[in-house]
């Protein structure tokens, strides 16, 4: 973590830095120039602070879903694309979008950061891993992989998940149903012929692995990292109750943003997330229902109140401003003991999908 070259900066210092990289007017992003030529800005004179990105307004969702990924890479990056690693988000809100970090920004914006909280939380290091989640294009393995030899293992020990073809089936159908039993039994065949101390999961299916493994195996877990779905408190409470031995850290992300963590682990099951920063900037805003979104991107609410997610991704590969999210959660402070060892980030308690955002939600499981 201390290597990364944004570790301990202050934000502004970092976004002039991203901001030089995209603006270049021989070598920047392509969608970005053509942006600052249709708002009529001049982005490396206006646009100081992070509370100066409103300029851009909020981030057209769809353009990350229809452009080519190209567009959103600086052209001197695009020399040497074996750099380069590509991932898609699963699609849940709408049309599946594409993104890419650097491999160095990869390293740091998952495993690195992960390994960073695993090693002061006393997470295992050296233990074989299992991972029941989606790979493909889905961003969630290729961290889990890296997270795994980062912690001195080998790769995960994995199944087959298509996450986008189970979320085509209704909750509770005889369909749904069917392929779930197909993913846990890929699992439990993994858990029974493998000696595992780590999963790696979504919490729809720890929880089943919670119901259906037997005690001595659950209880040779010992570390558990949960993502990809919303974590409510009373499944993290119950994940922990079925396996005792376990160090469970739960992540908050996705494809385009990357990685959030809980630092202190929960006494009541409520989770508060933050980020490494200042890479990634998360803001709480003001719902929709209160503020116009031209207007609330720039408002945050008070520490303590619960608003809509949004975040700000400053990248060198991508630069992705005023992204709002569709979950909703409430704005908290980095706990001090953190702030000695270098994250100094808002961070975000109990994020979950809103309901007056008007986005139909099907996750599955994942």
């Amino acid at each position: 973590m201390k290597r990364a070259p944004w570790f301990g900066r202050a934000v502004e210092s970092w976004l002039q830095e991203v901001l030089a990289v995209h603006f270049d007017p021989a070598q920047g992003t392509p969608y970005w120039l053509k942006r600052e030529k249709e708002l009529g800005i001049s982005v490396l004179r206006q646009v100081r602070s992070v509370a100066d990105l409103k300029v851009f307004g909020p981030m057209p969702e769809r353009d990350l879903a229809d452009t080519p990924l190209e567009q959103f890479i600086p052209a001197a990056l695009l020399r040497t694309k074996k750099r380069l690693i590509v991932c898609e988000t699963a699609g849940t809100a709408g049309n599946p979008k594409v993104t890419a970090y650097l491999d160095s920004e990869f390293r740091y914006a998952f495993p690195e950061f992960f390994a960073y909280v695993a090693r002061e939380r006393r997470f295992p290091i050296g233990v074989n891993w299992a991972f029941i989640g989606p790979s493909g294009p889905h961003i969630i393995f290729k961290s889990a992989q890296t997270m795994a030899r980062a912690l001195s293992s080998m790769e995960p020990f994995a199944v087959d998940f298509d996450p986008r073809w189970i979320k085509k089936m209704e909750p509770g159908s005889a369909g749904f149903e069917r392929y779930k039993r197909h993913v846990l039994e890929q699992a439990l065949r993994i858990f029974h012929t493998q000696e595992v101390g780590v999963l790696f999961t979504t919490p729809p299916l720890a929880l089943d692995l919670a119901h259906t493994l037997p005690a001595p195996t659950r209880q040779r877990v010992r570390g558990i990292h949960l993502g990809g779905l919303p974590l409510s408190p009373a499944d993290y409470q119950a994940i922990q109750a079925n396996f005792p031995n376990a160090v469970v850290i739960p992540g908050y992300g996705n494809t385009l943003f990357g990685l959030t963590l809980e630092l202190t682990p929960s006494r009541d099951g409520s989770i508060c997330y933050f980020p490494p920063g200042p890479r990634l900037v998360l803001k709480v805003v003001p719902q929709q229902d209160d503020a116009a979104p031209g207007d609330r991107i720039g408002r945050e609410v008070p520490v303590g109140d619960r608003g809509q997610v949004m975040f700000h991704r400053l990248d060198k590969c991508c630069f992705i401003p005023n992204m709002l999210e569709r979950d909703e959660a409430q704005r908290v402070r980095m706990p001090e003991p953190w702030k000695a060892l270098g994250l100094c980030s808002d961070g975000v308690k109990d994020p979950g999908p809103s309901l007056k955002n008007g986005v139909p939600i099907r996750e599955g499981l994942y």
